[in-house]
């Protein structure tokens, strides 16, 4: 979708990432995020309240997903970022190993890649949607309450 951005994040903690997807909702960005249910669900306090404030922008539009994810096995173990190309700007996607979490960054050894090219894009937006939309994605509301089935 052309001026969104797309988020598959198995864990996401870093306040600094959860202020910038914050300013990006208040310039009126849709977000889709999808995040693990079990990451989601056993989150700390400090970590909840942040994501329960995001939720609050009706531009936000995030999903957890349990066990079986669309047509793949195991978890939604993803770790990427995708935009669409807004005003002619470049679209881009950043794929990886690393959870967004400042222990990830300070402690561990990952790697981001950025990736252009309609190509690849689409394919990865197909990854996204089918992940969000799959068997066991389910919708959280602007409450953090995780919501009945969506795929």
């Amino acid at each position: 979708e052309h001026g969104s951005i797309r988020i598959a994040m198995f864990d996401l903690t870093n306040p600094t990432i959860m202020n910038a997807l914050q300013k990006a909702l208040v310039k009126g960005c849709k977000i889709y995020l999808l995040l693990d249910h079990g990451q989601f669900s056993a989150a700390r306090p400090n970590v909840k309240q942040q994501l329960t404030l995001l939720l609050k922008f009706e531009r936000l539009i995030c999903a957890c997903a349990k066990g079986k994810v669309a047509e793949s096995a195991g978890r939604m173990h993803f770790k990427f970022y995708l935009t669409g190309s807004k005003n002619g700007g470049p679209a881009i996607a950043l794929v990886g190993g690393q959870n967004w979490t400042q222990y990830g960054e300070t402690h561990n050894h990952e790697i981001m890649v950025e990736i252009h090219g309609v190509m690849h894009l689409d394919r990865l937006g197909s990854i996204f949607h089918n992940a969000f939309h799959g068997v066991t994605t389910r919708r959280i509301d602007q409450d953090g309450n995780i919501a009945a089935l969506v795929g």
